[in-house]
């Protein structure tokens, strides 16, 4: 079963915040290598979802 964008989109979020926790490295000005990696993860479902939601709107 295939989960919905909205739902990766907020597993992505879920990620991001749960490695910021537990992270040493990472600060509000510096992600490391896995914090970049789940924040682009993040960012780019982020704008699809949301592009997702314009067209719906449209």
């Amino acid at each position: 079963m295939t989960n919905s964008l909205y739902a990766r989109y907020m597993e992505a979020h879920r990620a991001l915040r749960t490695h910021l926790r537990s992270c040493g490295v990472c600060t509000d000005d510096h992600l490391c290598a896995d914090g970049q990696q789940l924040f682009r993860a993040l960012t780019s479902l982020q704008d699809q979802y949301l592009a997702a939601q314009k067209r719906k709107r449209n």
